[in-house]
């Protein structure tokens, strides 16, 4: 806090620094900006002085989303700041860059970032006393720059560069340190370099606990995939079931259930099903009604799930390339959700209120036309969603939702941010845990009371993971995946030659991710007999379970039914292919806590704990709500520089 007594001619630079900060977090930058520059223009200031100024300057234009003005503050710091200030900035342009998907630019910010802070430690220790502590703090720096350009490489499936960029890191016992080791030891993995990724993770020491615990949990998975079963079991069962590892901990009884049945070992899998499913509700319950079923089946059942789960990670949106959707509302409900005092929550409603009348059957309409006649929709939950699209400015949104008094093009478009949603890759957190227990647990009940306390919700405040919808016409099997629009490439890039690159790698990738698809469908249309896809193990579970009595038939069914549950209402009719939708979802039963419900407004929704306004990138007003700007300005901008809100480019005119 700046010293209020002293008078200008009194205060040092530090004192302006302060003051100038001050200023700007009261929203006054350009009080902030005088200050700052008064401590830059000076003579009377050392250079160390005028590069926290400068630097200051270039953070405060930085948060304000002048990136330009940031840099040129920035690249004025002088070549000798042993401070690490000038790489520092380049590392928050690499980051801003990064989180935009501009990985060009990105990349070029963190190079010339480390390679000045190289310069700066080679200096350091060339030059007069050593100062260990300036370097190890330098280091880290370098460490933190090299972990964020390695999982750009990564995600520019450039995984040469990113393992050598991961490699070049020296050990410094730092915990930022592990953390990439961890990362290192996930590519090689993925790239199926199983036995360097195993010798990554166990130089993670017990001393870094979190690190090690996670490594452990990795170490575990690698030897199972390499089937050292009992190598893997040992590990896994060692991870500790405390507060803090309560995930890891869950994660590791799924995958040592799924070891269990590799060995015939049931009765094993079912209790390292059952420790995780206080926490990972679906897939260990999902898991148990397999192993209930006929033993001549569970292989067909598990190879039904896995065919699922890969569907799911393909239709899971993740910010590599789509890193902002929209939502379209109308501008009153926007204004209630952005009230600065008492926001109103993000609402996931009802699937009975969707304009489609086929939502969550197109799938099962298909199944019947190739001759799977039993009826695998499952009633028995209610669901809620929330839609986004990626088409984050389009006049067929504004003239379809987000009406007011019934008029098109009257509402508004959210655009949020990536980290609204969970972005990992996650055990199908969405579905909850229902209040009947599954013939498992509630054998195991009436043996002990222990159980009761694991029988719970998702835990509050969590995110749920954003899905793109699959469209399927029933008649012919063709489907089409949601995605973005070749034009929204060219709306956000500078040049027409990027934005055809850009489009091009988007394309081809999504068109990888159809046909994959379609395989874990329908088959291999390249193969005569392919009994691997869903359709082929439903005909033939379905035709096996003719040898059942009623009871099993109903059992299979129930489990089918089960597995497919996080597939029904992402398949949608193809004549909604416009829309390109993706959504965030929620099963539950009908007396969840969660659920708000008004009858004589025919209201039915769960509340999302993200806020709103604190993950909006920016706000498309219609033509009909452009009159709002103002008030939507005061809400979000709030002197952060350039403006979150835009008037839609479509050209509309209601009819009076």
């Amino acid at each position: 806090m700046a010293d209020s007594n002293k008078s200008l001619d009194q205060m040092n630079a530090q004192d302006f620094l302060n003051l100038g900060k001050e200023y700007f977090h009261k929203g006054d930058f350009e009080q902030a900006n005088r200050l700052l520059k008064h401590v830059i223009k000076s003579d009377s200031y050392t250079t160390k002085d005028r590069d926290k100024a400068l630097f200051t300057l270039g953070a405060m234009y930085y948060e304000k989303k002048y990136l330009n003005n940031a840099s040129k503050y920035w690249n004025k710091i002088s070549t000798d700041n042993i401070d690490g200030l000038h790489a520092q900035g380049l590392y928050y342009i690499g980051v801003y860059h990064q989180n935009k998907n501009n990985y060009k630019e990105s990349i070029e910010a963190y190079c010339k970032a480390k390679n000045i802070l190289n310069s700066t430690i080679l200096k350091l220790r060339t030059n007069g006393p050593v100062d260990i502590n300036r370097i190890k703090y330098l280091y880290n720096k370098y460490i933190l720059i090299s972990y964020n350009l390695g999982i750009v490489y990564n995600n520019m499936e450039d995984f040469e560069n990113s393992i050598d960029t991961f490699k070049d890191v020296r050990n410094d016992e730092s915990d930022i340190y592990f953390a990439l080791q961890l990362y290192l030891g996930k590519i090689l993995y993925d790239n199926n370099k199983i036995d360097e990724s195993i010798k990554v993770w166990e130089s993670v020491p017990d001393s870094h606990r979190k690190r090690h615990v996670e490594a452990q949990y990795r170490l575990g998975v690698a030897y199972g995939k390499v089937k050292k079963y009992q190598k893997s079991i040992s590990i896994l069962n060692k991870i500790p079931n405390t507060p803090e590892n309560r995930g890891i901990y869950a994660r590791s009884q799924i995958k040592l259930g799924e070891i269990y049945e590799i060995l015939k070992e049931f009765d094993e899998a079912k209790s390292a099903y059952n420790n995780s499913r206080d926490i990972f509700y679906y897939k260990s319950e999902r898991n148990l009604r397999i192993l209930e079923c006929s033993h001549k089946l569970v292989g067909h059942l598990f190879k039904l799930k896995n065919n699922v789960d890969s569907i799911l990670e393909f239709l899971q949106v993740t910010p590599e390339s789509e890193s902002e959707v929209a939502h379209y509302t109308r501008a009153s409900t926007a204004f209630k959700m952005l009230n600065n005092k008492e926001p109103s929550a993000f609402r996931l409603s009802t699937i009975n209120g969707v304009n489609d009348p086929t939502e969550g059957i197109v799938l099962g309409d298909f199944w019947r036309k190739q001759g799977i006649l039993e009826n695998i929709h499952i009633s028995t939950t209610t669901t809620f969603i929330s839609c986004f699209t990626f088409n984050h400015d389009s006049l067929n949104q504004f003239r379809l939702y987000g009406k007011e008094s019934n008029q098109e093009a009257t509402g508004v478009s959210l655009v949020f941010k990536k980290d609204f949603f969970n972005t990992q890759l996650t055990p199908l957190g969405f579905i909850a845990n229902p209040p009947y227990l599954s013939s498992y647990i509630s054998r195991e009940m009436n043996k002990t009371n222990e159980l009761k306390d694991q029988i719970k919700n998702p835990l509050p405040g969590e995110k749920y993971e954003l899905y793109r919808c699959i469209y399927l016409d029933p008649e012919t099997g063709y489907l089409t995946l949601a995605q973005r629009d070749k034009l929204t490439f060219y709306r956000e890039s500078k040049e027409d030659g990027e934005a055809e690159e850009k489009w091009g790698n988007y394309h081809s990738s999504t068109l990888r991710k159809e046909e994959d698809i379609k395989t874990f469908l329908f088959g291999d249309k390249d193969k005569i007999n392919d009994n691997n896809s869903i359709l082929s193990i439903l005909k033939y579970i379905f035709k096996e379970t003719h040898s059942y009595n009623n009871e099993e038939k109903q059992q299979i069914l129930e489990t089918v039914r089960f597995i497919l549950l996080p597939l029904q209402y992402l398949v949608k009719h193809i004549a909604f292919q416009e829309e390109q939708e993706c959504r965030i979802m929620y099963t539950t039963h009908l007396h969840d806590e969660k659920i708000r419900h008004d009858w004589e407004k025919q209201w039915m929704y769960v509340e999302y704990e993200a806020c709103v306004r604190d993950h909006i990138d920016k706000i498309y007003l219609s033509p009909g709500a452009a009159k709002y700007q103002d008030h939507f300005r005061i809400l979000l901008d709030q002197g952060s520089g350039k403006s979150k809100v835009r008037i839609s480019q479509n050209p509309f005119r209601n009819k009076e």
